[in-house]
C-alpha cells in the first residue's frame, strides 16, 4: 500500500484549515498524521478510497457524533471547512484518491498490555459498557453499519478459502462454534453497536479516564462478542502462554473487566458464561490467520518475522487446545 504524497496530505489539511507536516505517525489500513488548527491539536486519517466504501466511514463518523453526544468517551470528530465529516482528496489522475477525516485530538497516552491492572481493567470495561449503554439504543437501519462482527465473517472466509488446509475435526468444531453463536439470543440488551476492536491500542487515557478511539470495525451484534474481544486483548495472544496459563488470566481479568462494564449495562449469568466460549472462537480465527500466513501467503523469513518461532507442532497444539478449551464459568 502506498503511502499518501506529501501532495496529498497538505491537500487534506487546507480541506480543515489545518497545518501539519506529511509524517505518517501510525499506519495500518489507514495513514494518521497530526496537524493544528487555530492553535488545537488533531489527528487526519487517509484511507485508499479502494479499501472501503465511502458509505462505511460516512456511518461511521455518524456512530462517533452519535456516542459522543451522549457523553460516551469517544474520540470526537471534526468537519472540514465544507462542514462534511468526510473529503475526497485527489491530486493526480493516475495517483490514488482517499477518503480523508479528522478527529480532536485527545492528549493523553496510548495504552499498554504493561499497564494492564484491576484498575485499567474495571475502567475498561467500564468504558465498553457505556458504549453498549449507547449501542442498545442505535440500530444497523439508522447508522448503516454491518451486522455481523468482523471476527465471525473472518472466520467464515478463511475457512472456505482453499489455501486453508486444517484437519476435519476442527473444521467441523469451528462450524459449529459459528452456527452456536448465530443462534443466540437477542434482544434489545444484548444487541446493539459493538466497538469491534477495543484492545489495548485502541485505548487512550487521559486525566486518568479511559477514552476509546478507532471505530472502524463498529458493527451491530451481540455484545458479548465486544466483551470477548476486551477481555482476550487484554491478555495477549496464544503463542504468548500456554492454555492453561491463559484461561487463568482470562478469568481474573473478567472479573475485574465484568465489575466495570456492569456499572453501565447488564449481562446475565448465562451471557456472562458464554464469554469463554467465544473467546475460543475468536482463538480459532487466529489459528486460522496464522496458518494462512504461515503456510501459504508468506515466506519462510517473512512468516518468521510475523509468528516469531512458532513451528508447525505448535500449531497443531494450538488447534488442539481449541477443541478441548472447557467452558469457564466466571461468577
Amino acid at each position: 500500500m502506498n503511502i499518501p504524497s506529501t501532495e496529498v496530505v497538505q491537500k487534506a489539511y487546507e480541506m480543515w484549515l489545518g497545518v501539519g507536516d506529511s509524517v505518517c505517525i501510525s499506519q495500518s489500513e489507514n495513514f494518521i498524521y497530526s496537524f493544528t488548527q487555530h492553535d488545537k491539536d488533531y489527528v487526519l486519517r487517509l484511507t485508499p478510497s479502494e479499501k472501503k466504501q465511502t458509505s462505511l466511514y460516512d456511518a461511521e463518523m455518524k456512530v462517533l457524533n452519535y456516542l459522543a453526544s451522549h457523553n460516551v468517551k469517544t474520540c470526537q470528530p471534526a468537519e472540514s471547512k465544507f462542514n462534511r465529516l468526510l473529503e475526497q482528496v485527489c491530486v493526480k489522475a493516475d495517483e490514488s484518491c482517499y477518503i480523508a477525516s479528522a478527529f480532536v485530538k485527545l492528549v493523553g497516552e496510548q495504552v499498554e498490555i504493561a499497564d494492564v491492572d484491576s484498575e485499567l481493567l474495571f475502567q475498561w470495561g467500564e468504558l465498553l459498557g457505556s458504549i453498549h449503554k449507547v449501542g442498545c439504543s442505535m440500530s444497523p437501519e439508522q447508522f448503516k453499519r454491518p451486522t455481523e462482527a468482523s471476527v465471525v465473517t473472518d472466520v467464515k472466509n478463511l475457512l472456505n478459502d482453499c489455501a486453508v488446509d486444517i484437519d476435519d475435526e476442527l473444521r467441523l468444531f469451528i462450524q459449529s462454534e459459528i452456527e452456536w453463536l448465530s443462534n443466540l439470543p437477542m434482544n434489545s440488551q444484548n444487541y446493539g453497536l459493538n466497538h469491534g476492536d477495543l484492545a489495548v491500542n485502541n485505548l487512550i487515557k487521559t486525566n486518568n479516564q479511559l477514552y476509546a478511539i478507532d471505530f472502524d470495525s463498529c458493527h451491530f451484534c451481540h455484545f458479548i462478542i465486544d466483551v470477548a474481544l476486551a477481555i482476550r486483548a487484554s491478555v495477549g495472544s496464544m503463542s504468548d502462554l500456554n492454555k492453561a496459563q491463559r484461561e487463568r488470566c482470562h478469568q481474573a481479568n473478567a472479573k475485574h473487566f465484568l465489575s466495570g462494564y456492569h456499572t453501565q449495562h447488564p449481562l446475565d449469568n448465562i451471557e456472562v458464561e458464554s464469554i469463554a466460549r467465544v473467546i475460543n472462537l475468536i482463538d480459532c480465527f487466529e489459528y486460522l490467520i496464522l496458518r494462512y500466513r504461515y503456510f501459504k501467503r508468506q515466506s519462510q523469513q517473512e512468516a518468521h518475522f510475523t509468528m516469531g518461532s512458532i513451528s508447525s507442532e505448535k500449531f497443531e497444539q494450538i488447534a488442539s487446545d481449541i477443541i478441548s478449551s472447557e467452558q469457564l464459568l466466571w461468577l
